[in-house]
């Protein structure tokens, strides 16, 4: 009888703490989860070092950023479909989650970069896919980046010539790339789409040529602007 109550109080024990653990993964998780993100695109790589420069929703002009070793990237794994997340200084070291032999940056930037440097994995971003940023401070760009994960499910594309279509000439380009919603905003110089798939260098030809067919065109690189 004694052997039993032993063996149910470990059972119990055992159940007890693994429940708990559940419990405490599930709310890291969503804790994680209720970190604020803003939407933001590549834009360009200045001449100073260790800066970047992005467009950010909701600022008039792109951005400028510092970037720091400890800034933190991620996004999913080309080969094992993981999220993977790493700092800026961490670009060249190889893959953990699935173990492919590839560097960090060449897992998410879903092709070979001969440097795996960050400033290489930026430029070899698909145009206009978003990077979700998390500031130093919650919604605050101004406050610094604290990190960029990469969405290829979400654009956000700075445009020139759409302001004054029709919600039909959007929805005809929207349609066109594999999106399911579209919207202009910031007046009318980002288009936002929501993609059935995830976005890759291979379909941004679509993009300009749907772009091309009302008169409109993606807009280009020039001097950043601080963050307000």
């Amino acid at each position: 009888m004694n052997t039993r109550r032993g063996a149910t109080t470990l059972f119990l024990t055992a159940t007890i703490a693994a429940f708990a653990f559940t419990a405490v993964k599930v709310s890291a998780q969503t804790d994680k989860a209720k970190v604020p993100t803003t939407l933001t695109t590549f834009w360009a790589v200045p001449s100073a070092a260790n800066t970047m420069t992005l467009v950010v929703a909701g600022q008039p002009e792109p951005v400028k950023f510092d970037v720091s070793g400890d800034m933190s990237f991620g996004g999913v794994c080309a080969h094992c479909t993981l999220n993977q997340p790493f700092k800026a200084g961490e670009t060249k070291m190889v893959c953990k989650p699935c173990g492919c032999g590839k560097t960090n940056a060449s897992c998410i930037a879903w092709k070979d970069l001969k440097q795996s440097t960050w400033e290489e994995m930026m430029r070899s971003f698909p145009v206009g896919v978003v990077l979700r940023a998390a500031f130093n401070t919650p919604g605050d760009p101004a406050s610094g980046l604290k990190s960029l994960w990469l969405d290829r499910r979400v654009l956000l594309v700075p445009v020139e010539g759409l302001s004054g279509k029709t919600p039909a000439d959007v929805a005809a380009i929207v349609k066109s790339i594999g999106g399911v919603k579209g919207e202009l905003v910031d007046g009318d110089k980002r288009l936002v789409v929501n993609l059935k798939t995830e976005w890759d260098a291979d379909q941004a030809p679509k993009l300009e040529k749907a772009l091309a067919r009302v008169g409109a065109s993606i807009s280009k690189p020039q001097e950043a602007a601080p963050a307000k």
